[in-house]
């Protein structure tokens, strides 16, 4: 609820800063809510999709280009808690969109987000499920695109581009336009869509600010708050305790299935309803930790393969290089050579 509360304030203050810019009829729509909700000492749930039109109202009566760059301006890392040293501390720009998505579905009130990366990588945003009409969602999700890219921005002095964006069809032409012209991509029109995309080169990009360790203790953090904002997700679960047993060197597999208090047949069933398996998930945690150990020059690859489950480093160096390409100290060279080439 405080997340709740602290998100719809921020909104609730930039739609007052914007009523003065407002035509009378949606002003009039604006006043009004306003005053219903002025007597509650926080904004409720039920609150939320009346919300999202009005500001989907302001937005296209100020121009949304105009809205959104206005309602971004303020916004910083700091905006999301604990999940800011998340994201800054992110070495490439794979783990930024990663810790992304997270932050955003474990903290955000609107909007749910996912990273996926196949020919290339792509942060999808999508609506927050029962919350609202995804007509409503559309102001929010592409001001979350214009954070992102801003942000990367600023890391790379203004040199950063992504490499195709997708926005929903419904926003005016006049708004796609000035939209191209911000992120100096292809923009795509698609009904109900809004993905940022990354070039397959630019996810090893190294940031500045990276720092693997924290960004290890930070997943773990992540993880652990996943499990108390959505306690009945067995996936989160699984993810939490394969990330402590891998942290902390004990990982036994039957151990899970005790965890959790399943079977391990009933956990099959599960995740294929959700569509992934025990294997994918375990994959998906090997491979963002053994990346990480990895960026640690002081962690030998064969002590590596031991921390993330593998009995041998043959077995890990396979893995690796079906996940990459690369052999883990292949990945670890060009990554060293990478950051000893950034610049400040």
């Amino acid at each position: 609820m405080t997340q709740i509360s602290n998100t719809l304030q921020f909104t609730k203050n930039f739609l007052i800063q914007m009523s003065n810019r407002l035509s009378p009829s949606v002003k009039t729509e604006l006043d009004s809510f306003l005053t219903t909700i002025s007597e509650q000492e926080t904004f409720l749930e039920d609150d939320i999709p009346i919300f999202l039109k009005i500001m989907d109202l302001v937005a296209r009566d100020v121009g949304y280009v105009e809205a959104i760059f206005e309602i971004t301006k303020p916004i910083t890392l700091i905006n999301f808690g604990i999940f800011s040293m998340c994201i800054n501390c992110a070495t490439t720009i794979r783990q930024f969109a990663i810790s992304w998505a997270e932050t955003i579905t474990l903290l955000g009130v609107y909007t749910d987000a996912t990273f996926e990366e196949k020919s290339n990588g792509k942060l999808i945003f999508s609506k927050r499920l029962g919350k609202s009409d995804i007509e409503e969602c559309v102001f929010v999700q592409v001001s979350d695109c214009v954070v992102v890219t801003s942000y990367l921005r600023n890391l790379f002095r203004k040199s950063f581009n992504p490499s195709k964006v997708i926005l929903p069809e419904s926003l005016p032409i006049d708004s796609l336009e000035k939209l191209k012209d911000y992120f100096k991509c292809e923009i795509e029109s698609c009904e109900n869509r809004v993905e940022l995309h990354f070039d397959k080169n630019q996810l090893d990009t190294t940031l500045p600010a990276g720092d693997p360790d924290m960004s290890l203790q930070y997943m773990l953090l992540a993880s652990k708050t996943a499990i108390e904002t959505h306690p009945t997700d067995l996936i989160l679960k699984i993810k939490n305790w394969y990330i402590q047993t891998y942290l902390s060197n004990s990982f036994e597999k039957e151990n899970i299935f005790e965890e959790l208090n399943i079977s391990s047949e009933q956990l099959r069933t599960y995740l294929m309803s959700r569509g992934t398996s025990l294997e994918s998930i375990r994959s998906e945690i090997r491979f963002r930790m053994a990346t990480l150990f990895l960026q640690q020059s002081s962690t030998q690859v064969k002590n590596i393969s031991l921390k993330v489950g593998y009995g041998s480093s043959s077995a890990f160096n396979k893995a690796y290089k079906k996940w990459t390409g690369q052999t883990p100290n292949e990945y670890r060279k060009g990554y060293f050579e990478r950051l000893n080439s950034v610049t400040f």
